[in-house]
C-alpha cells in the first residue's frame, strides 16, 4: 500500500517534470534556431509554440505547482504580450520558488506592464540590473506600438531610482 501511495504521489511529479522538460527543450530549440541573430522577436506569432504550450499545460494537469511549466507558460504569455494571462502562471511559479531569479524578474516585469508598481517594485528591487533594463524598455516599446508600456517602464524606473537607499 505504501508503494502505491508513494508511486502515485511521486509518479505524478515525475510525469509532470518530464513533460515540462520536453516543452522547455522544444521551446529552446525554436528560440535558439538562428542564434546568434542579434535580434529578439518582439512578439510570438499566432499559433507559434502551441505544441510546446500544450506539453506544458499537460505537465500542469499532472502537477499544478510545477515551477518550470508555470514559469514557461508565463513566459509564452509574456511573449504574446498577454500580461493578464501570464500573471497567474508566474505567480504560481513564484509561490513554488520565490528565490528563482528568472521567476522574480519576469513576475516583476509582468506586474510593471500591468501597472502594479508597488508589487513590481518589491520584486525588481531584488534584481541588480532593473534600472538599466527598464531604461532600455522605455525606448524599446514605442517602435513596437506600445507607448503605454514605455511609460510604465519609465515610471517603474523612476520609482526604483528615487527611493532612498540605505
Amino acid at each position: 500500500a505504501l508503494a502505491i501511495v508513494f508511486g502515485g504521489f511521486f509518479g505524478r511529479k515525475i510525469v509532470s517534470q518530464a513533460l515540462a522538460n520536453l516543452g522547455a527543450a522544444r521551446m529552446a530549440r525554436i528560440q535558439l534556431a538562428d542564434f546568434p541573430s542579434e535580434r529578439w522577436e518582439a512578439q510570438l506569432a499566432p499559433g507559434q509554440m502551441e505544441i510546446e504550450a500544450g506539453l506544458l499545460r499537460r505537465a500542469l494537469a499532472w502537477d499544478p505547482m510545477n515551477r518550470s511549466a508555470n514559469q514557461r507558460l508565463g513566459l509564452l504569455a509574456m511573449q504574446r504580450w498577454d500580461f493578464d494571462a501570464a500573471l497567474p502562471y508566474l505567480t504560481r511559479a513564484y509561490q513554488v520558488d520565490p528565490g528563482h531569479r528568472g521567476v522574480v524578474k519576469n513576475l516583476g516585469y509582468c506586474l510593471t506592464w500591468l501597472g502594479r508598481y508597488e508589487e513590481a517594485g518589491a520584486l525588481l528591487r531584488r534584481i541588480s540590473e532593473d534600472g538599466r533594463e527598464l531604461q532600455a524598455y522605455a525606448g524599446w516599446w514605442p517602435p513596437r506600438g506600445r507607448p503605454d508600456l514605455a511609460q510604465r517602464a519609465s515610471s517603474m524606473q523612476s520609482i526604483l531610482t528615487n527611493e532612498v537607499k540605505p
